[in-house]
C-alpha cells in the first residue's frame, strides 16, 4: 500500500519587474504595468503592492494599465486578455476570447467615462466596452471598430470629442460617438509606427 502525503502551502511568485511598460496616477496611487505583473505604489507611505497571476491577472506581462472613474484597476495582459479588479482586489473580472472579445493580443487601453477602448495587435480592430456603471456585471460589448489605417493599434488617446489611434501604419482619427469615418495621417511622419 502506497500512501501519498500532500503538504499544502501558499504559492509565491518571484518575477522580474524590471521592464515598466505603462503607468497611470490617480489620487494617492500609481498603477504600473511591468514584465512581472503590476505594481501599485502608495504615494503617501511609499509602499508597493505586487499583483500577479496568483492574484487573478490573466498573465504577468502587463503592457497597459488604466483606472476607471469608479476606482477600478484595468490590466492589459499580453497573450492573456484583460483583467479588471476593484481597489481592494475583492472583485475581479477577466475578458478573453471566450467572453466575446476579438483577441487576447491587446496592445493599448484608454478609458473615457463608461467606455473602455482597447486596441489589438493582430486583427486591425478596436474592442469597446460600455461599463454601464459596473464593469463586473455589464455585458455591453459594443460593435468592433475597424481602425484606419489598418494594422496594430499601439496607442489610443482622446482629445476633445476625437479619438486618436497610433498604429504601425500611421495615425487614424475619428469622432468618439460616431466612428464611421476616419482622417488618416500616414504621409510625412518620421516613422509610420506611432507608439505614443
Amino acid at each position: 500500500m502506497i500512501v501519498i502525503l500532500f503538504i499544502f502551502s501558499q504559492w509565491t511568485s518571484f518575477l522580474n519587474s524590471t521592464y515598466c511598460y505603462d503607468m497611470v496616477s490617480l489620487r494617492d496611487i500609481l498603477l504600473i504595468g511591468t514584465s512581472g505583473g503590476a505594481l501599485v505604489f502608495n504615494k503617501k507611505d511609499t509602499s508597493f503592492i505586487a499583483i500577479t497571476n496568483l492574484d487573478g491577472l490573466l498573465s504577468n506581462d502587463v503592457v497597459q494599465v488604466g483606472l476607471d472613474k469608479y476606482g477600478n484597476w484595468w490590466f492589459v495582459c499580453r497573450g492573456g486578455g484583460i483583467t479588471v479588479m476593484s481597489q481592494n482586489r475583492a472583485m475581479k473580472r477577466n475578458f478573453t476570447e471566450m467572453d466575446g472579445v476579438p483577441s487576447s493580443n491587446f496592445s493599448s487601453l484608454f478609458i473615457d467615462g463608461d467606455i473602455v477602448w482597447v486596441g489589438t495587435d493582430d486583427n486591425e480592430k478596436v474592442w469597446r466596452f460600455n461599463m454601464g456603471g459596473d464593469p463586473f456585471v455589464s455585458s455591453n460589448i459594443l460593435p468592433l471598430l475597424e481602425v484606419k489605417p489598418t494594422n496594430e493599434v499601439k496607442k489610443i488617446q482622446l482629445i476633445g470629442d476625437s479619438v486618436w489611434f497610433g498604429t504601425t501604419k500611421g495615425i487614424g482619427v475619428t469622432h468618439k460617438n460616431e466612428c464611421d469615418s476616419f482622417i488618416v495621417y500616414d504621409v510625412g511622419l518620421p516613422n509610420d509606427t506611432v507608439l505614443a
